[in-house]
C-alpha cells in the first residue's frame, strides 16, 4: 500500500476551500471548518452590521433539526418498503 506524499505546498493550501459548494460536495470537513470560522471571525469584525447574517443562521439552525425530523418520521415506511421489494424479489430464504 503507497502512501500519498503532502507537499508543504499542499499543506498549506488544501485547508482553504476554492469553493463553498466544491467543499460541502466533496466532504472536505477541514475545508468546511475553516470556511466556518472566518464567517464567524468576519461577523464578530462587522458586529451590528453583521446582524442580519447572523440572525438569518440563527433560523436557519431551528429549522434543518426540523427538516431531519421530518424526513426520520418516514425512515420506518422505507425500512418496510424495501425488506418488503427483497422479501418480493427473492422470497422468505434470503441467504
Amino acid at each position: 500500500m503507497a502512501a500519498s506524499s503532502l507537499s508543504l505546498e499542499d499543506a498549506v493550501a488544501h485547508p482553504v476551500p476554492r469553493s463553498v459548494f466544491e467543499a460541502m460536495a466533496q466532504d472536505e470537513i477541514l475545508q468546511i471548518a475553516v470556511l466556518s470560522l472566518f464567517c464567524g471571525v468576519a461577523c464578530a469584525a462587522l458586529g451590528e452590521r453583521a446582524g442580519t447574517a447572523v440572525a438569518w443562521t440563527k433560523e436557519l439552525s431551528q429549522v434543518i433539526p426540523k427538516v431531519a425530523g421530518c424526513s426520520m418520521s418516514f425512515a420506518p415506511l422505507a425500512v418496510f418498503a424495501s425488506m418488503a421489494a427483497i422479501i418480493t424479489a427473492r422470497g422468505l430464504r434470503i441467504p
